[in-house]
């Protein structure tokens, strides 16, 4: 009928008259267009009706979607319209969608510095997208309302049009009115707010002492004491006649197998007949490697029974009986099922025993399968024995480290930590946040492996290390680790007298070694262990004549002779099944070596100290390990007033200058400087605007002058320099008492110090203010002295905290905000373009008084109507006038915010007068100089400090009694991470930050925003700042997107927010190009290659091949090879191997080849050799064999002649580098180097 339908389409005269009268069609559509519908899908076999469809309705109108399609998959079509009509906003039912099959709901994470998109888009498309949204944005006219320049856009208009003149006033308001419209518009879509919101979080981090004996270790004996009934405890849980039995069916079977394998090797010696080992041996054919397992068997079969020993010849005793281990094998694996781990590695390893011996298989295969490590760990974890003796491994070290200080962190190193059997027990007991736990192996693909079994452990390093070799040349810095363990690793070495020394010099002196070691032949562990070559490795026969284990008598002689005092072996529990003492923990404390010991007198030492003792207290313990200390305290003029000692004006640059002369004229070591004198600024309580101006001599004045004194004189090694607080940093967030305010300052022009001049930059510590002076000593010497790369570091409560920069987590609102039209708000800095904005932004909301100042405030009112739009003063009267024509009052008050008598005028005046005083705006300051540190002239920082430090403290001062709504201060990202040739501005903004800290800490409302690099105006405003800031990673965020995120902030709890747009590839690369700077530690950059190779590790490798063209295909190829063997190897980046390289040479080992084979095996869907990686032991060789044999390829010439021109390149790169003079190689390094040096100079 061409009309909407009603209930009649259920009766039957509907269908009737629907038979017999004509189909209205294009009507319909005609109807369904004028009702808006614009989405259209049609249910059918064929897309018929939509085509007919479109005819009726207006051109390019609608979405049309088939549910089926003439030669698409079926399945393929559904979803794709399914999909568009679920971007068009239709409601699907997914839970029925999903209903018949198995789905894992994935929680995609919102917190907003992971700046990932979760959609399916294609290179192609984001690049033309990102090409399109470039070319818009440079049209001028975008261009213009982008940057709000409403002049130039008027300008521009009437160029193109004829206004009248009531026009032409119009257009600037309207322009206005137009670019506001459009950039909150174009910030809506181009950046979410939330991915621009910053905190600094402060983090528990023990300190990990390089240098600080691990004195807080309970010795061995103790430890064994207090272990004693947990032992007899665990030891009496074992079913010893179980155990037993077990044991001697396991050496039973063992035999049986041993006899089994020299019946299969020809064995023909009857009894009494003599043999001689070699010649029986050869007779075998066992091979050389095995010759020491065939010795050891031929004396398992001697303690059996079966043959005599006389000196160097055997006879045989018995006749060899015929065995059945497979059905032995049987049975006891249905008797002693916990023992399965036992029983298959020794069926896997007996059944091949003879294999083995004449070397036509590889043991490792059968210990480790295919790189398959499952029996094997089973056996080391999940065993009766291991199950004890892992535990006593565990108990042992909990109870070592159970006086462990909440600062102090422990270092563990595990050797030769293979399946992780020892490493799973002690783990779960560690405390994440003091632990640094090092797994090592000699085997890259065991750490590979451990990567992934205990991925959730974030504190564990892997690194591949050979304890036979000086660890010192494997990137292992010595007496690093307080704890080192090792589980059944270290007899497997040439001489244990070496390898403990290699151990005691990756221990710290009075450090703590747990051994975990078998300490008894066992024969069933000898047919498979002793099928590998590091069984019988050893060969100080001495020690060891004819066997790897000790006993523990043996060790605790050996661990003496190697430097280790107390030794202690566990367990050792009357009655306790034989089994357990061939096995043993030993718990072993290497020899402490003395401070003074330590000490080679190669630092110095100059301590700006504090009144209170702090810096007298650490001199004289440094001095009494032989360290130069020079004290230096604040006074009237330089003097030196005892040996070492002086004093020096704080505001006397050439105080400082004369005092490094001096200290640099008698020491010739590198030099810690220690600056305590912030230490003695007044206290939080007893802050006045008088002290807190008096402040700034002793902080970031002094600091200001030492700095450029340290740049004019020359060091023979560069100076350290140290800046001490106390509790200046707000570590506990608002219930951070904040004490010493007034010292804050320091950190803001800190970091600016450390980015100006990184080679002498050590970094800030802020002291418990509730600590002593002896705690507070012993706080820096752990942290000057065994300095661990942190820069930012506090100390409460006897726990150690350093600074992270933090992507702001969800925050909850807490109150809603209005601004009320019966309150007045006071906006310091108002006449000023944030402070303007901000007016506009908060009478947008609804807030109706408004009191502005401004140091130089605006002419009288009755001139404004003369003063022209394109001056600074008409342009802010403009603004004002647009206000008040709003509905809004404004009052102007010129006035400076560091005259508290000004200040204070105005307050009362508002309290008397206007509206009561519901909120605070602090927009006042006085814009940096621009000059980096070395050029800031005293009163140049003076002027820039005081409006932020002196203003808000007056500020506070004349509103701590009001009912305020907020107090927001307007602070920079700078006081956050530091900003070069910002160093005042930037500790001015510190102070700011911490003082919203301590307002909200006596519960009194307080904001510091920090603002990154905002557009239109204000201290950010020349488009040169704007775009030098781009270029470093800081891209201007518009006011009104940053007013609308500090509105949002404003109805949380939050207390300090950096509200910046930062590309992290950029910036972060940039802020570290110097030095590492561990505040961005939690930031990660964000990868902007769009290429991804992951399709070269799938499976469908086949088919990506044939798909190539063949030019390409054999590259593709060699990348697909190179991925794999990086995977294998552990490389993050395959990019980094050489395809010519050998793969040994990278570091692959024999499980690693193995590993390797498999995973090749299943992406090619072929059989491979098991030598694949001897036969072919590059990257270019593995490729033409799998090219030619697997894949059955003709390469072209080109192809095959790939590694002859590759290696030809590489001889004639070696030829032009040999043919070099030593002046053209020294040329070409300082040619090189410049090069480098204008990069950072640039950065």
């Amino acid at each position: 009928t061409g009309t909407e339908v009603g209930a009649e389409i259920t009766t039957a005269e509907y269908w009737v008259a629907h038979v017999r009268q004509p189909v209205r069609f294009a009507q319909s559509m005609k109807t369904l267009e004028e009702q808006g519908y614009e989405t259209f899908l049609e249910i059918g076999s064929k897309p018929i009706l939509l085509g007919m469809g479109r005819q009726c309705v207006t051109e390019d109108v609608g979405e049309w979607l088939p549910s089926l399609r003439l030669g698409v998959d079926e399945w393929q079509q559904m979803l794709s319209s399914l999909g568009k009509l679920y971007v068009k906003g239709a409601k699907i039912d997914w839970s029925g969608f999903d209903s018949d099959y198995n789905r894992q709901k994935v929680t995609l994470p919102t917190y907003p510095f992971q700046r990932e998109r979760y959609w399916v888009e294609t290179t192609e498309n984001k690049h033309k997208q990102h090409q399109n949204t470039e070319n818009i944005s440079e049209i001028p006219i975008i261009k213009l309302l982008t940057q709000g320049k409403t002049e130039a856009l008027t300008q521009q208009l009437e160029t193109v049009a004829n206004f009248s003149p009531e026009k032409l006033k119009l257009l600037p308001e309207i322009l206005d009115v137009l670019a506001k419209q459009y950039q909150e518009q174009l910030a809506a879509v181009t950046t979410s707010i939330e991915n621009c919101l910053y905190e600094v979080e402060w983090r528990n981090k023990s300190i990990f002492g390089k240098l600080l004996p691990p004195d807080f270790l309970i010795p061995p004996i103790e430890i064994n004491q207090k272990l004693t009934p947990t032992l007899t405890e665990l030891v009496t849980q074992v079913d010893n006649e179980t155990t037993v039995s077990f044991e001697i069916s396991l050496d039973q079977l063992s035999v049986d197998y041993i006899v089994q394998a020299l019946q299969s090797m020809g064995w023909s010696y009857k009894p009494t007949e003599s043999f001689a080992f070699d010649v029986a041996a050869q007779k075998l054919g066992v091979v050389p490697t095995h010759r020491p397992l065939f010795k050891r068997l031929l004396q398992i079969l001697t303690e059996s029974g079966i043959l005599k020993s006389n000196n160097q010849q055997w006879e045989v005793a018995q006749t060899l009986a015929e065995v059945k281990p497979t059905e032995k094998i049987s049975s006891l694996q249905k008797k002693y099922p916990e023992e399965t781990a036992a029983l298959t590695l020794l069926s896997r390893c007996g059944s091949k025993l003879s294999g083995v011996l004449r070397g036509t298989i590889d043991p490792v295969e059968l210990v480790f399968p295919q790189g398959d490590l499952t029996t094997a760990t089973q056996l080391y974890e999940e065993s009766t024995v291991a199950l004890v003796m892992n535990t006593i491994v565990e108990k042992s070290i909990t109870k070592a480290i159970a006086k462990l200080p909440k600062s102090r962190g422990i270092r563990l190193l595990e050797i030769g930590a293979g399946t992780g059997g020892t490493t799973s027990y002690i783990l779960p007991h560690l405390n994440q946040g003091q632990t640094e736990y090092t797994f090592t192996d000699i085997g890259a693909l065991f750490t590979a492996k451990a990567q992934e079994k205990f991925r959730d452990y974030k504190f564990i390093k892997y690194q591949t290390l050979d304890i036979e070799v000086d660890p010192t040349t494997q990137g292992f810095e010595a007496h690093q680790y307080d704890v080192i363990i090792a589980a059944n690793v270290l007899h497997a070495t040439t001489d244990m007298k070496q390898t403990l020394s290699h151990v005691r010099k990756l221990l710290a002196d009075g450090g703590m070694l747990v051994l975990y070691e078998a300490t008894a032949k066992t024969i069933w562990v000898d047919l498979i262990f002793g099928l590998l070559e590091g069984w019988w490795k050893f060969r100080d026969y001495e020690l060891r004549p004819d066997y790897p284990l000790l006993s523990r008598d043996k060790w605790h002689h050996v661990l003496r002779e190697t430097g280790f005092t107390e030794v202690v072996t566990m367990p050792e529990v009357e009655g306790m099944a034989e089994t357990l003492s061939e096995q043993t923990v030993i718990v072993a404390q290497s020899s402490p070596t003395k401070l003074e010991q330590r000490n080679d007198g190669s630092k110095s030492w100059l301590i700006l100290a504090d009144s209170q003792g702090v810096g007298q207290k650490l001199a004289t313990l440094l001095r009494s390990v032989g360290e130069i200390c020079t004290l230096v305290f604040a006074g009237e003029r330089y003097k030196q007033i005892a040996p070492a000692e002086f004093t020096i004006n704080p505001d006397q640059r050439n105080d400082y200058s004369q005092l490094l002369e001096t200290l640099t004229t008698n020491v010739s070591s590198s030099v810690e400087i220690i600056h305590l004198w912030s230490l003695d600024n007044s206290e939080v309580e007893k802050l006045t605007v008088e002290t807190l101006e008096s402040t700034s001599s002793l902080g970031c004045g002094s600091i200001l002058h030492l700095t450029q004194a340290l740049l004019k004189v020359e060091f023979i090694q560069k100076p350290c320099l140290w800046l001490v607080t106390q509790g200046a940093q707000p570590v506990l967030g608002i219930n951070s008492s904040m004490t010493g305010l007034a010292q804050s300052p320091v950190w803001g022009m800190g970091r600016v110090v450390s980015l100006e001049h990184p080679d002498f930059w050590g970094g800030m510590v802020d002291l418990d203010p509730n600590s002593s002076t002896d705690e507070s000593v012993a706080a820096l010497i752990a942290e000057i002295c065994d300095s661990d790369g942190e820069d930012h570091i506090s100390f409460r409560d006897g726990q150690r905290y350093v600074a992270r920069l933090m992507g702001s987590s969800q925050m909850e609102k807490s109150q809603s905000l209005s601004f009320h039209s019966d309150a007045t708000y006071l906006i310091t800095g108002g006449l000023g373009f944030l402070g303007l904005k901000f007016a506009q932004w908060m009478v947008e909301r609804g807030a109706r008084n408004l009191v502005l100042t401004g140091r130089k405030g605006l002419p009288p009112r009755e001139e404004w109507a003369n003063l022209s739009a394109n001056t600074e003063d008409g342009n802010k009267t403009r603004i004002i006038t647009l206000l008040e024509n709003s509905g809004a009052k404004v009052t102007v008050c010129p006035a400076d915010i560091t005259d508290s008598i000004q200040m204070s005028l105005i307050v009362e005046e508002i309290n008397t007068t206007q509206k009561p005083l519901r909120g605070v705006v602090h927009a006042a300051g006085v814009s940096s100089s621009g000059l980096p540190i070395k050029e800031i002239e005293p009163h140049t920082m003076e002027s820039v400090l005081r409006p932020k430090t002196l203003g808000t403290w007056i500020l506070h001062q004349l509103t701590k009694n009001l009912s305020l709504d907020f107090f927001v201060c307007f602070s920079s990202a700078g006081s956050v991470w530091g900003a070069k040739t910002q160093g005042s501005y930037d500790a001015a903004n510190h102070f700011l930050d911490a003082f919203a800290y301590y307002r909200r800490s006596i519960g009194l409302p307080a904001l510091s925003v920090n603002w990154g690099s905002l557009g239109q105006g204000g201290m950010a405003s020349e488009e040169t700042y704007v775009q030098a800031m781009s270029k470093i990673g800081l891209k201007p965020l518009q006011p009104e997107q940053g007013f609308n995120a500090l509105g949002w902030l404003m109805e949380t709890d939050t207390v300090q927010t950096v509200v910046a747009w930062v590309d992290w590839n950029i910036f972060k690369e940039v802020y570290q190009s110097k030095k590492y700077r561990p505040l961005l530690a939690e930031i990660e950059n964000k990868s902007l290659e769009s290429e991804d190779r992951s399709l070269l590790q799938q499976p469908e490798i086949l088919k990506q091949l044939e798909a190539e063209p063949e030019s390409r295909r054999y590259q593709l190829l060699i990348d697909y090879l190179t991925n794999e063997v990086a995977r294998v190897l552990g490389v993050k980046d395959f990019k980094l191997l050489s395809p010519e390289q050998g793969l040994f040479e990278m570091g692959m080992d024999s499980l690693m080849t193995v590993e390797l084979r498999n995973q090749l095996q299943k992406s090619l869907n072929c059989s491979l050799p098991k030598t694949l990686a001897f036969e072919f032991p590059n990257i270019i060789s593995l490729a033409d064999y799998i090219s030619s044999k697997v894949l059955g390829w003709q390469l072209n010439k080109i192809e095959q002649s790939q590694l002859s021109v590759v290696q030809q390149q590489k001889a004639n790169q070696i030829l032009e580098i040999e043919n070099l003079s030593e002046e053209d190689v020294e040329s070409s390094v300082i040619q090189e180097l410049a090069a480098l040096n204008t990069l950072l100079e640039d950065n």
